[in-house]
């Protein structure tokens, strides 16, 4: 059985859970390179929130979001090891 096609389309809030569990699983193969996993967790936990600071995609297949991607523009806030400029995604 064929999956479906993929839509890309914006973020909306209902994928806050959804999105949130896409990134936890995405970044679950590096937790042995963090010292400090849980906090780096709790931030990834909460990607839907980024929606506040850019630009949040998702990418949904079969009706459940299977990927999301968010672009901060330069000059928005973000993480302070970015630098005011950059943009970040």
């Amino acid at each position: 059985m064929k999956p479906g096609p993929l839509i890309i389309r914006d973020f909306e809030i209902p994928d806050t859970a959804a999105v949130n569990s896409v990134a936890l699983q995405a970044f679950a193969q590096f937790e042995g390179h963090y010292a400090d996993w849980s906090a780096f967790r709790s931030i990834i936990g909460d990607t839907a929130s980024l929606a506040s600071k850019g630009e949040l995609i998702v990418a949904v297949m079969a009706g459940a979001v299977v990927g999301a991607v968010t672009y901060v523009g330069p000059g928005r806030p973000k993480a302070s090891f970015f630098r005011p400029e950059w943009p970040a995604m």
